[in-house]
């Protein structure tokens, strides 16, 4: 009987002694599923909405058909235009070390950018040139430093590439018949390069928050309208150079 009793009482505090145990030691929150534990290695994809400034020089250069007469009027401006951006990007993050990062991402943006020059000539004609950018995107590699509160400072730079319009229009207001005006417009697919920098950093779970300032730049376009007025007068020739100027910030989902 009496080792039966001291069976009985080893049964009945053994759970007792695992649960005080368990109770003394260190409490660790089990890691939530799907959250991502590095946010800075992997692959992620976001969306992202900010401004953009066009810049650039714009040169109309008008030519008399009659042979030997030359250039009618010759003139370069330097123009600029904001507007809205924004798109969407993709990309991999590979840290290199608990502190250094490279990447490499791809983003695609549509444009409410427009830029307009217009030229008075001395005899009361009219030149305009529009150019406006309906979408363009970007390849760049990044290379980022881990701050020890988990912000990614980076310096980024690739491949630029844009959709640019140009639209010529001349207005012959003093010449024999009235006002004719002759306009045409040229839509070519340009490449150029872009370099910026920017920051991001963890929201909450998968999601980071990032802001950045992008410079691209497309080279130039050129295009060409005959000035009619009745019969062929000349040709009017309209060069752009495309420089922009972006700032946007964004979100980032981490898979």
């Amino acid at each position: 009987m009496k080792s039966f009793l001291i069976a009985t009482a080893i049964v009945a505090v053994t759970p007792i002694c695992a649960l005080a145990a368990d109770m003394s030691a260190p409490y660790t929150k089990a890691p939530l599923r799907g959250v991502v534990a590095d946010p800075w290695n992997g692959f992620y994809a976001g969306v992202n909405i900010g401004a953009g400034l066009t810049s650039g020089p714009v040169t109309n250069n008008t030519l008399d058909a009659t042979p030997g007469a030359g250039p009618i009027a010759f003139s370069t401006a330097n123009i600029a235009a904001a507007g809205v951006i924004g798109g969407g990007q993709v990309g991999y993050n590979f840290r290199l070390s608990p502190n250094w990062l490279a990447g490499l991402e791809a983003d695609f943006q549509g444009s409410s950018q427009k830029v307009t020059s217009l030229i008075t000539q001395a005899n009361g004609d009219f030149q305009s040139v529009t150019a406006k950018p309906d979408y363009f995107g970007t390849v760049r590699g990044r290379l980022g430093y881990i701050t020890p509160g988990s912000t990614l400072l980076y310096a980024t730079g690739g491949l630029a590439y844009g959709d640019v319009k140009t639209s010529i229009a001349h207005n012959l207001s003093n010449y024999s018949g009235g006002v004719t005006v002759n306009s045409g417009f040229v839509s070519q697919v340009k490449t150029g390069w872009t370099a910026g920098a920017g920051f991001e950093t963890p929201l909450a779970s998968n999601w980071t928050v990032k802001a950045e300032y992008l410079y691209t730049s497309l080279g130039s376009l050129s295009g060409a309208i005959p000035i009619i007025n009745g019969v062929p007068f000349g040709t009017q020739t309209a060069t752009v150079s495309m420089r922009n100027n972006i700032l946007r910030g964004g979100v980032n989902y981490h898979f």
